[in-house]
């Protein structure tokens, strides 16, 4: 009775405080969670529990740069359409962080299909060295 007697795959993960976080080796290798609607990933074998303690720090770089990741979308989406303001946050690489104090962000449009915000297969990332935007992005 192959469909009932099948092992289901269980993902290994960690609880630190609040945040159940998830090793995700299937779809790639990295360790990933949410907090506050943000997913977050670390790409590094072994989950370095400090870097919880280093989110606040992250967080803090994306709402303080918001003005100047809306600058860096538009420039990336030059040649694509016009950029009106409107952009979903995929993720925030994370892997960097402690040793580099740098982060990763990856957004999309969030526009419905064919509408003025929807980017199409096009994401563009945003890279934060200590509290600067260091370079971005994008790709499909």
């Amino acid at each position: 009775m192959w469909p009932f007697n099948k092992n289901k795959k269980v993902k290994p993960s960690i609880t630190i405080d609040d945040t159940k976080v998830f090793w995700d080796g299937e779809n790639y290798p990295a360790w990933e969670f949410e907090k506050d609607s943000i997913i977050y990933t670390y790409y590094k074998e072994n989950f370095d529990t400090a870097i919880l303690k280093h989110l606040p720090t992250a967080i803090k770089w994306i709402t303080d740069l918001n003005t100047e990741i809306d600058k860096e979308i538009s420039i990336n989406l030059k040649e694509y359409k016009t950029y009106k303001g409107e952009k979903d946050l995929i993720s925030v690489d994370l892997t960097d962080l402690i040793e580099e104090n740098k982060i990763d962000i990856a957004f999309c449009g969030n526009g419905d299909f064919g509408t003025e915000e929807d980017w199409g297969d096009l994401g563009i990332n945003i890279v934060i060295q200590n509290g600067s935007i260091l370079e971005s992005y994008s790709g499909d």
